[in-house]
């Protein structure tokens, strides 16, 4: 279970460091939406991930 918990801290400091990338001023207006799919699609990937890791943990 400390594992587990070790999992979800590292995806954090993952997720918490690419939102601190500051967004320039001058990139396209694309590019900032293209930044925030981005972002969504890899907080929903972690939900899977950590869905799936509690159905596993719960499983053993």
């Amino acid at each position: 279970m400390k594992r587990f918990f070790a999992v979800i801290d590292k995806i954090n400091k993952i997720v918490n460091f690419i939102g601190m990338q500051p967004i320039a001023k001058d990139q396209p207006r694309y590019a900032l939406y293209f930044d925030r799919v981005v972002m969504i699609l890899i907080i929903l990937g972690t939900l899977a991930l950590v869905a799936y890791l509690a159905k596993v943990a719960m499983a053993n």
